[in-house]
C-alpha cells in the first residue's frame, strides 16, 4: 500500500491515516474493566512523534533537499499493515487526573524500513528507537489518547495486554 507524503503537521508529528471500517471499533462507549472508554472519531498511526519531527524540522530548515530525501523515503515504502495485536490498555497520571486509552498493535513493516532509511541518511540519530506501530481506538480523560514513544514507554504505561479476540469478546 504505497501513500503520498502526509507532512508534518502543526504538532511536528505525522500521522498515517487509517480507515475506521479496518477496525471494529464501536460507534458508542465501551465498558471495560468498570471504565466507559469513548471511541476515537479518526484512527491513525503516529509514524513521527514531536521529539523525532522536530529533529526532521531543524533538518529540513538547515537544508530544503531533506525535506524532498524525506518525502522520497515515505512514499517509496510499502505501508500494508496487519491487525496482529496485541491489544494494550495503558493508564498514567496528568495533573491528578487519570487518563487510559485502549491500543492495538498492528504489524507494519513499513516503520521500520522508514526509521532505518532515516537513520542511514542522517536525518535523525543512530540511536532514535523505532515507536511501536499502533493505533488508538478508545480513550478515557485524554481524547487524544496517550503518546508511546518506544517500546519501554509501551512497557511501563501497559496495565493490561489481552488477544484481539479476547478484546472483542470483553467489549461485546
Amino acid at each position: 500500500m504505497k501513500l503520498i507524503w502526509p507532512g508534518i503537521n502543526a504538532k511536528g508529528t505525522v500521522l498515517i491515516d487509517l480507515a475506521f471500517e479496518s477496525f471494529l471499533v464501536s460507534k458508542v462507549p465501551v465498558l471495560v474493566d468498570g471504565i466507559y472508554y469513548t471511541p476515537k472519531d479518526e484512527l491513525h498511526v503516529t509514524l513521527v512523534g514531536e521529539e523525532v519531527g522536530s529533529i526532521l524540522q531543524h533538518k529540513i530548515k538547515q537544508d530544503l533537499k531533506n525535506i524532498e530525501v524525506l518525502v522520497h523515503i515515505f512514499e517509496s515504502i510499502d505501508w500494508a499493515f496487519d491487525k496482529s495485536g496485541p491489544v494494550h490498555i495503558l493508564s498514567c497520571s496528568k495533573k491528578s487526573k487519570v487518563q487510559k486509552s485502549i491500543i492495538m498493535l498492528i504489524d507494519m513493516p513499513g516503520m521500520t524500513i522508514f526509521y532505518q532509511q532515516l537513520k542511514s541518511f542522517g536525518l535523525i540519530p543512530g540511536k532514535t528507537p523505532i515507536p511501536p506501530a499502533h493505533v488508538t481506538l478508545y480513550t478515557y480523560n485524554c481524547p487524544l489518547g496517550i503518546g508511546v514513544p518506544c517500546n519501554k514507554t509501551l512497557r511501563s504505561l501497559s496495565k493490561k495486554t489481552l488477544a484481539v479476540k479476547e478484546f472483542n469478546d470483553l467489549k461485546n
